[in-house]
């Protein structure tokens, strides 16, 4: 791989003997003419891994060599953590009896020990119908939606409390969900608005909004934080048509449960619910940046996304300097998720979505695509969950043994209602 690095196109493109060559990603042999070459590096690709594809030097990582002042600059349990969550995603990226993955993976040397010592995070694999569009936490329940469906899960034992068929409109371009456990209701955004399931009757409420919903967030208070592409809402959950309580014209870039980070134009703005006026945050840096997304983490932890790819993590308290910045050549930030111990970016590359990875730290860890979507929660059994076609892989999580498949196999439907019967009396205030 060195030599390829320092020679592009030599190596990978030359046919054998026999007149085939190798794809780089999936090592599967093709004939030399039916393969396709990519542009940038020209290495040979089959039909199936082109869209795939990570041209190596636009995601350079650490040597093996420099592990050892990785380890030494950094808090070594959140790093080696991180790493190893980082190994589990990329194993997940090839199904047991597939010859072509559903991603490519290209990792730090960190990653690639954690991999070869079998240091990896456990993972358990969840089968949906449909494709996989986006997950949600709460502290006790996850759901899920897919292109047919929308599915709770407990997250004590992973079992199905609830599913509703939910299709999803041609006009969503966006579909995302809030799961608001104390109240028993899921909202998830619909062509027309806002859709209100109530998990305990199965009911659902349709709210009209303007619609282009990109974000959901459940405040402190019983209220409900919506972002469109320049506006913020806040809105009644005590109420079952969701009215707005205050609204403000700015541009979100991430939604917390304390507030929000928006800009106008090149300024960073702060909301609080709690006040009709955005705060400026006063800033010494990146002065001509163009912000296009934002993620709010515990401990005032900000992470801001640009344009030209940069990557920068701030505390709000002292937003003056950035704690620390990366820049990839690998597009513009459009989502960031703040993990326990990683940060994952979204980026966009040539009609190709791409998720970097980094540690809380500012350590760059590996690039992957095939994700679909990556949801975090706050704590807890497996706090990270990565989309993938039609699976969903939560890390942290042991996998699901034969027994228990054998158990679960034989209860079939029938075990859900009481299941959930029993969660509803188990959270039910006393």
């Amino acid at each position: 791989l060195a030599d390829f690095l320092e020679a592009p196109g030599t190596g990978y493109t030359a046919p054998a003997a026999n007149g085939k060559t190798q794809c780089l990603e999936c090592a599967n042999w093709g004939r030399f003419e039916k393969m396709e070459k990519c542009c940038r590096c020209e290495v040979a690709l089959c039909q199936n891994c082109l869209p795939i594809h990570i041209c190596r030097h636009t995601a350079n990582f650490d040597s093996p060599a420099d592990i050892n002042h990785q380890l030494q600059s950094e808090h070594l349990g959140s790093l080696l953590g991180a790493a190893a969550d980082c190994a589990a995603i990329s194993r997940s990226l090839r199904m047991p009896g597939s010859l072509v993955p559903c991603g490519v993976a290209v990792t730090s040397g960190l990653v690639e020990r954690c991999r070869d010592e079998k240091a990896v995070q456990p993972a358990r694999t969840l089968e949906l119908p449909g494709q996989v569009l986006c997950a949600r936490f709460s502290d006790a329940l996850l759901a899920v939606r897919t292109s047919s469906q929308v599915r709770v899960l407990r997250r004590e034992d992973w079992k199905t409390l609830t599913s509703s068929s939910q299709p999803l409109g041609k006009s969503v371009e966006h579909p995302v969900i809030e799961l608001l456990e104390e109240k028993s209701l899921l909202v998830s955004s619909v062509a027309k608005g806002l859709s209100v399931l109530n998990l305990e009757d199965d009911e659902a409420t349709m709210v009209k909004t303007e619609a282009g919903e990109w974000q959901l967030q459940a405040t402190e208070r019983p209220s409900l934080l919506t972002a469109q592409p320049s506006n913020v809402f806040l809105r009644d959950l005590e109420r079952a048509n969701l009215p707005i309580l205050s609204s403000w014209d700015c541009k979100p870039l991430g939604l917390g449960r304390t507030g929000a980070i928006a800009c106008e134009s090149k300024r960073l703005l702060w909301l609080d619910p709690r006040e009709k006026d955005l705060q400026p945050l006063t800033l010494a840096f990146a002065e001509d940046a163009r912000w296009t997304s934002g993620a709010l983490g515990s401990s005032h932890l900000a992470m801001l996304g640009t344009s030209s790819g940069e990557l920068l993590a701030l505390d709000l308290r002292q937003a003056k300097q950035p704690l620390w910045s990366l820049k990839s050549p690998q597009g513009p930030v459009k989502s960031i998720c703040l993990a326990s111990r990683l940060v994952l970016a979204e980026m966009h590359m040539e009609a190709t979505r791409r998720f970097h990875a980094s540690s809380l730290s500012g350590t760059p860890l590996a690039t992957f695509t095939g994700l679909q979507a990556v949801a975090a929660s706050n704590g807890g059994f497996g706090d990270l969950a990565c989309a993938f076609p039609s699976r969903l892989v939560l890390l942290g999580v042991p996998a699901a043994s034969k027994l228990e498949g054998e158990v679960n196999k034989k209860k079939g439907n029938s075990g859900y209602k009481s299941t959930r019967k029993q969660h509803k009396q188990a959270s039910r205030p006393q």
